[in-house]
C-alpha cells in the first residue's frame, strides 16, 4: 500500500488536503468528488485529483455504471500517522 500519493501529473499536492480529503470521505462513506468539492473549498479539478489519487491508493473503488466510488474498507489511521479523528 502507498501512503499517500504525493504527486497528480505535473501538479504537487499538499498532505494535509490530502489527508483532509481521506478523513472527510471515509466519515461520510461517500465517495462524491462534488461533496468533496463543497465540502472542503477546493475546486472541481482539484476534488477531482484528489479523488483519482484515493482510487489509486485503494481508499475509494473505480466509479460503477452511474459514476458511484464506494469507500473501502481501509487502513486510514495506519496512513495517516495513526492520528485519531
Amino acid at each position: 500500500m502507498r501512503c499517500p500519493a504525493w504527486h497528480f501529473g505535473d501538479r504537487d499536492i499538499d498532505l494535509t488536503k490530502y489527508e483532509s480529503a481521506v478523513v472527510s470521505v471515509i466519515k461520510s462513506g461517500n465517495g462524491s468528488t462534488n461533496r468533496l468539492h463543497r465540502e472542503l473549498q477546493i475546486s472541481y479539478l482539484e476534488a477531482y485529483e484528489l479523488m483519482v489519487m484515493m482510487e489509486q491508493d485503494g481508499v475509494v473503488s473505480t466509479p460503477d455504471d452511474n459514476g458511484r466510488r464506494y469507500v473501502r474498507n481501509f487502513p486510514v489511521r495506519a496512513c495517516l500517522g495513526l492520528r485519531k479523528y
